[in-house]
């Protein structure tokens, strides 16, 4: 049986967001994973941020680069998922 991925600190995922709040990001978006996969793993949750394009240079974005572009994670959007 293969062995099913579970993601990592620092992965970036692709992942559908519901609109749950007036602000928060929505639809099919790349997510930056916080927690280690050893959580994951043992939880079956997962902690994440999403991912924006449109850096505007608030205190919670932290600036990441992705296959060699700036995109921000949204620290202050961050979910555990399931």
């Amino acid at each position: 049986m293969p062995r099913s991925y579970v993601p990592d600190t620092g992965d970036v995922v692709w992942l559908e967001f519901d609109l749950q709040a007036g602000h928060e990001q929505m639809g099919h978006r790349p997510t930056l994973v916080i927690s280690p996969a050893s959580y994951n793993s043992k939880t079956g949750l997962m902690v994440c941020c999403p991912i924006s394009t449109k850096i505007k240079g608030y205190t919670f974005e932290v600036v990441i680069q992705v296959d060699g572009v700036d995109y921000a994670a949204l620290a202050d959007q961050v979910k555990s998922l399931d």
